[in-house]
């Protein structure tokens, strides 16, 4: 390409999020309005449009196909010869959304984070106050039904809590995306400062 060529997407309004390079011949765009294009350098014009239900966040290229990552998981799309098929990848975690991605030949590892849902509200044991054991009577009895249940309920936020791992990383092999190959969910907790009571503190 000697000169520059402008190729126009879409209406002017409509502005572009990303852009990656599939080789000499072939870029991909994302656009503002949830559409994909699949542009041929060569003809100088958009050869297919790929439409995602949800915001991109993120495209790649790779050997046979164009994996492109939506707000809660990655779409794989094959395009050679113009075929609709695709596939999906999710985050493994529950209540997490993909928020990068990266692809190599073999891999694809996707970032997600931890959401909450417009409107819901978690689900909370309530504990009973002193004095109450939980039936509505005042009195210092303790009900070991009542402590059964909590006993419950505890390990139930447990096992659906996802700020227990806010922030993970998954690597899947591309040709069987069904299980990551990796996973990493290490979090570390913020230290205390600590206040030193003089200049020669040794601490």
């Amino acid at each position: 390409m000697d000169e520059p060529v402008v190729i126009q997407l879409s209406r002017p309004e409509v502005y572009v999020n990303q852009i990656s390079f599939g080789g000499r011949d072939a870029v991909a765009a994302t656009l503002s309005n949830d559409f994909i294009h699949l542009v041929d350098l060569e003809a100088k014009k958009s050869k297919q449009t790929l439409d995602v239900a949800k915001r991109v966040v993120g495209i790649h290229f790779d050997l046979s196909g164009n994996p492109v990552d939506d707000s809660f998981g990655i779409h794989l799309f094959d395009i050679r010869a113009g075929s609709k098929k695709k596939s999906r990848v999710n985050p493994l975690m529950e209540n997490h959304q993909v928020v990068c991605s990266a692809c190599s030949d073999q891999y694809i590892a996707l970032g997600s984070s931890t959401f909450v849902l417009e409107g819901e509200e978690k689900k909370k044991s309530k504990k009973p106050e002193a004095g109450d054991d939980g039936d509505g009577d005042d009195n210092n009895v303790p009900d070991d039904d009542d402590d059964d249940d909590d006993e419950i309920e505890e390990e139930n936020e447990t096992e659906v809590d996802p700020s227990l791992n806010p922030h993970v990383i998954s690597v899947f092999d591309l040709r069987k995306c069904t299980d990551p190959v990796l996973t990493i969910k290490v979090s570390f907790e913020a230290l205390e400062p600590v206040m030193c009571c003089s200049r020669n503190c040794s601490r």
